[in-house]
């Protein structure tokens, strides 16, 4: 006769449920308010790269997928040229992303800062790029106090040019 146990997998029933339920109360006490800054916001012709730290206010904490999965959580809502304000067409891609595990939600609290460096496809277009773009990125945060789990932040990035090291005249000669 062969005895089999309940007890391994009612455990690890109950621990994924117990995750499940502490996760869920984290999302359900969610209350600061989003900080977001970019920072070293770049233009290269293609793509809009920087670094995105995201920050909360006092009031509480705030939680973000820490995947930030580009053009899915994090994206690009508007592109306006710097010279007038006028609409450029750009890319508006959209990504396919899998429900977040507990594991990869995160809570920001005051005074703590989470960052990472990003990439955004926003302009394949066979003409010459804008000189210079100011760019509104969205961002979906999975909780926050009420009103505030997506946010938008203008940005604005001159066309840089690649450095193709220094030039004959700069070498010198022996």
């Amino acid at each position: 006769m062969r005895l089999t146990s309940t007890w391994p997998a009612l455990a690890l029933a109950l621990g994924v449920g117990c995750a499940a339920i502490d996760v869920r109360e984290r999302l359900e006490k969610a209350r600061g308010r989003p900080i977001v800054t970019v920072e070293r916001v770049s233009f290269d012709g293609k793509s809009v790269n920087g670094r995105l730290l995201i920050g909360s206010d006092d009031a509480g904490y705030v939680v973000v997928d820490r995947r930030l999965a580009e053009h899915s959580t994090f994206r690009i809502d508007d592109v306006r040229d710097c010279d007038g304000g006028a609409t450029v067409d750009y890319v508006q891609l959209d990504g396919i992303e899998s429900a977040p595990k507990p594991d990869d939600l995160l809570a920001v609290e005051p005074g703590y800062w989470f960052g990472r460096d990003f990439s955004l496809l926003m302009y394949d277009d066979e003409k010459a790029p804008p000189s210079c773009i100011q760019a509104v990125l969205g961002l979906t945060f999975e909780a926050a106090a009420t009103g505030a789990t997506y946010l938008q932040v203008p940005v604005r990035a001159d066309l840089s040019t690649p450095d193709a090291g220094p030039s004959i005249e700069d070498a010198g000669t022996p």
